[in-house]
């Protein structure tokens, strides 16, 4: 189930990617606000989540402004990600 869940977050991660129109091979930091079931099984497969969307980092903190933002729902939870380019 975890696989399964971080599967589908990478896939809402890469179409925010597209949707911002980011080159396919810019890095990014992401950030998620998540339930903590979704938070424990994306940092279970935190490796795996920054090697599919070229994620520099991933952090379940506060994002910084200026960045693309989407909502999504997940196992009827709402979910926060948010992108930056980096450099």
């Amino acid at each position: 189930k975890a696989e399964g869940t971080a599967r589908e977050v990478i896939h809402l991660i890469q179409n925010l990617r597209r949707d911002s129109g980011f080159e396919i091979s810019d890095r990014i930091d992401t950030y998620l606000h998540v339930p903590d079931d979704i938070q424990a099984a994306l940092e279970t497969n935190a490796d795996y989540l920054k090697e599919e969307t070229l994620s520099l980092s991933v952090s379940f903190d506060a994002a910084p402004g200026g960045a693309s933002t989407a909502e999504h729902v997940i196992d009827g939870e709402t979910i926060s990600i948010v992108v930056m380019k980096v450099g």
